[in-house]
């Protein structure tokens, strides 16, 4: 059975070009078929991101990584959308004051959460090479998220 990943900007804006480390992990949780979702404020970090990485065109990548990731495994990146999160908050009663909960320190990570809380998952990890959130695990009612790299996930799922 596959998971249900949410990939922080560190990772995919990487993973968007060919040949690198990223891009091999993403192919590996693909071919495991594993989910990876996404919200739009997570795509417009990606898109900031990608101005760090002096890529341009961004939509134009993504499109045609989507299209790859398609073609090649059969697979659709899950677009998790806003009000899907909000409404999965309010069913769980989390308002936007109760961050808190979430036990992480910077608000920039919040979305990771927030598009985790939306997948309407049991368990959903959230992979990142950010120190400050790597092996942490929140708990939200019924719901777990366990934060990891790339390296402890595909060791979690025993494939090198």
């Amino acid at each position: 059975m596959g998971e249900i990943l949410v990939i922080d900007t560190n990772i995919m804006v990487r993973a968007l070009g060919t040949g690198t480390r990223e891009r091999s992990f993403v192919e590996q949780v693909l071919r495991q078929c594993d989910t990876i979702a996404i919200s739009k404020s997570i795509f417009k970090e990606y898109r900031s991101a990608a101005g760090w990485y002096h890529i341009t065109g961004l939509q134009s990548i993504w499109d045609n990584f989507e299209n790859y990731t398609q073609e090649k495994f059969r697979k659709k990146i899950k677009k998790i959308e806003k009000s899907k999160i909000d409404a999965k908050k309010r069913a769980l009663k989390i308002n936007s004051n109760e961050y808190k909960i979430y036990k992480i320190n910077d608000r920039l990570d919040y979305k990771l959460i927030d598009c985790a809380i939306g997948c309407c998952s049991k368990r959903v990890i959230v992979i990142t090479i950010d120190s400050d959130l790597v092996g942490r695990e929140v708990r939200i009612k019924d719901i777990i998220i366990k934060i990891m790299t790339p390296e402890e996930y595909l060791q979690q799922r025993s494939v090198q």
